[in-house]
């Protein structure tokens, strides 16, 4: 992860907390709320994928291994 490009999250939720109290309308709240939640979906689904890649991986390796030992 290149930190020089990525804002650290503790500013990333500053920075909702400063937009946050700057809405003045329900309008621009609800427009903003769901840009942001769609944002987090997108965060969320990144660490499902690589939680899902990291499981998939241990169990091919957990088969593999046990049919070496099927063999032995």
């Amino acid at each position: 992860m290149k930190q020089k490009n990525i804002k650290k999250s503790e500013q990333i939720a500053q920075d909702i907390v400063e937009l946050t109290k700057s809405l003045d309308s329900q309008q621009e709240l609800k427009k903003t709320w769901r840009v942001i939640n769609m944002a987090m979906q997108y965060l969320s689904s990144k660490d499902d994928y690589l939680t899902n890649e990291k499981n998939v991986l241990e169990k091919v390796k957990e088969m593999k291994d046990a049919k070496k030992e099927e063999g032995n």
